[in-house]
């Protein structure tokens, strides 16, 4: 998981830059949704299944004491465990309610033509369509 999350993060947060409120969500929680959809087309949907578990047990440690996305920081004491884990839960459910060619084409087109400032732009074409 290790590699595919360094690969999603040369184009999440290097070609784009990802700052302001809320921005783990898209800097570390999307690069780990597109680090599984790798790992399903190369390795299987079994081993992309065996990464969701890990995640959702990851995050289940934090679960209790966590807080909003938005207000996370790395500063946080679980960040690492939340932010990354929950977040990539949220854009899978994006995935599967607006379906895949959808979801993949508004996010390629908000990451290319919003390069100075994703994640707000982002927070507002997908929340119309919840």
């Amino acid at each position: 998981m290790s590699v595919s999350e360094a690969i999603a993060r040369l184009w999440i947060g290097g070609q784009t830059p990802v700052r302001g409120e809320g921005s783990g969500v898209l800097r570390d929680g999307l690069v780990r949704f597109i680090a599984a959809l790798f790992i399903e087309k190369q390795f299987g949907r079994d081993a992309m299944q065996s990464e969701l578990l890990r995640e959702r047990l990851a995050y289940t440690a934090v679960a209790k004491r966590d807080g909003p996305l938005s207000r996370a920081t790395q500063l946080d004491t679980s960040y690492f465990a939340s932010v990354p884990n929950r977040g990539a839960m949220v854009w899978r459910l994006l995935d599967h309610r607006l379906g895949r060619d959808v979801f993949m084409g508004i996010l390629r087109g908000m990451l290319q033509t919003n390069k100075n400032d994703p994640t707000g732009s982002i927070c507002l074409v997908y929340a119309p369509r919840w």
